[in-house]
């Protein structure tokens, strides 16, 4: 297991007042944030350092109610740009 650096743009397009969202590694709950930010601020980016072990593991964020409408992009893992692809990455 090691330290892993993840900064990943959460980004939200709706008019949903106040939805939430939940970031998940693997099955592991990060964060679960209510979005406060006014609507012209589509995004905030997330830093996170997590211990895992090498290998593929999932990112990915789940939205509270299920109709906002979340993403995520500009993912860097441990200081390189990554492509997260099916929402996997390899460390």
């Amino acid at each position: 297991m090691e330290l892993t650096n993840i900064t990943v743009g959460v980004y939200f397009s709706g008019a949903e007042f106040e939805p939430r969202y939940r970031l998940y590694v693997d099955d592991y709950l990060l964060t679960e944030r209510t979005w406060i930010w006014p609507t012209f601020k589509n995004y905030v980016e997330e830093h996170i350092v997590v211990k895992i072990s090498k290998g593929k593991h999932k990112l990915y964020i789940v939205p509270v109610p299920e109709n906002a409408t979340f993403e995520l992009k500009d993912c860097v893992i441990n200081d390189k740009p990554v492509e997260l692809e099916q929402n996997t990455f390899s460390v």
